[in-house]
């Protein structure tokens, strides 16, 4: 169990870091925009077309959450706060 489990940690670890040599590592990151520079122009265009894309999306869902806040302020009668502390009173010895 304990090489399984130092195989699976190594593994995760792999995805995470690009080794470049023995004594220095590059997070995936870095490693993504030291491809990026070596594009050409084309290829950064649709590069570029994708983060769009992307970004489009996260705002949408942003936008949406915006919209629902705060919308269960009122249902209850006791505040949320209010009601944990006295959860947590009738917990304790």
């Amino acid at each position: 169990p304990s090489i399984q489990l130092q195989k699976k940690s190594r593994d995760l670890f792999k995805k995470n870091i690009i080794f470049v040599d023995k004594y220095q590592a590059m997070s995936r990151t870095d490693q993504i925009i030291r491809e990026i520079n070596l594009l050409n122009d084309e290829e950064l265009d649709i590069i570029y077309q994708e983060l769009l894309k992307k970004i489009a999306k996260f705002d949408k869902l942003k936008t949406a959450l915006l919209k629902v806040r705060g919308r269960g302020k009122g249902v209850w009668a006791l505040d949320a706060q209010e009601y944990i502390n006295e959860l947590r009173k009738d917990d304790r010895f």
